[in-house]
């Protein structure tokens, strides 16, 4: 197995600490009375509708025994792999859950995937990246890299219309050991070769894709920033990040694992120039205590590690982020921490991963626990809109569209509940777009 399975399974070993004291106590939601949506039994490959005890309806397919990473959502359809250890992907009704169409992968695990047009791309575990048609599922396109990718390539919008895949070389000095990591750049259309720029590692989750820039973090801690136009004139920093970025105007947020003297290290968020890298921070901000991640029997730490990805809201410039099994809210302006909130549900613990990174609505953000909760909280003071216990374990991140929420479980499951509101819209992908940096 490559170096990067090490690297990763290090950045989810934090170990537990003492809890940081805040300006006020941390307000506490407990789940205890989540509405219990008890999901029809499914048999792999097929598909049952649901209804709520609040009279909300939904359905549920069977794909696999694995972790269903984020799907993606566009025109009434959505997109997704059918896990790590599959050779499939599929296009289903968004309504229904009905297949349209699904194409064996040239590989195993494909990668949550990214749309523009009539264009959906994904990366596929063992060294390619295919460029399908949204609407037939014909392949368009595919590139051979020379490495494992395990992480999801970004689309850098028009003018460039690029797709942007981050692989390591497999120029190997040791067996099974990677020594070489790129960034390579191609046309979404055509799969045409644009650049190709150096990395110290491999990238952690996805980059991100804004004005003209692609930033990343690498699996050694490193932030990035690249010109699209020709992959280079830009900057890196050894940040210790553990997470891919979010951009906002000219600041950039991560997450980042700061030390202690006495060893281990807590989660909080930095913000940097974008155009420079100078760290905005003279400390960190809304220091969190997480505990070592829990991994479900499905899951590759590699593979589906997003790190709490930052979630940010670009109209009352305010970043979200949900490490451990707390909530923090951050003024992007001054850093001030807004509020915080720590998660209560029986059995959930502060491991890294115990709730998925968040996903944003106009006031509301939605996120999943991985003892199989899905909850929404209002932006504004982190007063519980909703619960729901769906007791299937969740981790990834969730997408609104049309006004329901679509989610897949560590075990196989991809899930549509229908909340038939508004504000449960336009968050179509790991990271809200294409660019995986949606801040509207």
């Amino acid at each position: 197995m490559c170096t990067r399975v090490a690297i990763a399974s290090a950045l989810l070993s934090a170990t537990l600490l003492a809890t940081p004291t805040f300006a006020d106590p941390p307000k506490t939601i407990s789940l205890s009375n989540a509405t219990i949506i008890t999901l029809p039994s499914v048999s792999e490959g097929n598909v049952a509708s649901f209804t709520t005890p609040d009279g909300h309806s939904g359905w549920v397919r069977k794909l696999s025994n694995d972790a269903i990473p984020t799907p993606a959502f566009a025109n009434g359809k959505i997109f997704t792999g059918a896990g790590m250890t599959t050779a499939n992907f599929l296009a289903l009704d968004a309504a229904t859950g009905n297949i349209l169409w699904q194409k064996p992968t040239t590989d195993s695990g494909p990668t949550s995937p990214v749309i523009q047009g009539r264009f959906v791309a994904y990366n596929t575990e063992s060294c390619d990246t295919e460029t399908r048609d949204e609407d037939s599922g014909e392949l368009v396109w595919h590139e051979t890299t020379g490495g494992s990718l395990l992480t999801q390539p970004v689309i850098a919008p028009a003018p460039d219309n690029m797709l942007i895949i981050p692989h390591p070389t497999m120029q190997r000095k040791a067996q099974m050991s990677d020594d070489s990591f790129k960034m390579l750049s191609v046309d979404l259309q055509t799969g045409k070769h644009h650049w190709e720029a150096d990395m110290t590692a491999d990238v952690l989750a996805a980059p991100v894709a804004s004005n003209g820039r692609v930033f990343f973090t690498c699996t050694d801690g490193r932030l990035f920033c690249i010109t699209t136009n020709y992959g280079g004139s830009g900057w890196h920093i050894l940040a210790h990040a553990t997470s891919a970025p979010v951009v906002v105007g000219d600041v950039l947020a991560v997450t980042t694992e700061e030390p202690r003297t006495f060893g281990g290290a807590t989660v909080s968020v930095r913000r940097y120039n974008t155009a420079t890298g100078e760290s905005l921070d003279d400390k960190p901000l809304a220091p969190t205590t997480v505990g070592k991640a829990f991994l479900a029997p499905h899951q590759r730490a590699e593979w589906d590690y997003q790190g709490p990805k930052i979630a940010a809201n670009g109209q009352t410039k305010t970043l979200f982020v949900a490490p451990g099994n707390t909530i923090n809210a951050i003024d992007l302006d001054s850093g001030k921490t807004l509020w915080h909130t720590t998660i209560s549900a029986w059995g959930l613990s502060n491991a890294a991963n115990s709730l998925t990174p968040p996903a944003l609505g106009k006031t509301n953000l939605y996120l999943g626990t991985a003892r199989g909760q899905l909850l929404a909280l209002k932006q504004s003071d982190a007063s519980l809109a909703f619960a729901y216990n769906l007791s299937q374990p969740l981790a990834s991140q969730p997408i609104l569209a049309d006004g329901n929420l679509y989610l897949g479980t560590t075990n196989g499951y991809l899930i549509c509940l229908k909340l038939n509101n508004p504000d449960a819209s336009n968050w179509t992908a790991w990271g809200g777009d294409a660019q995986h940096n949606k801040v509207e």
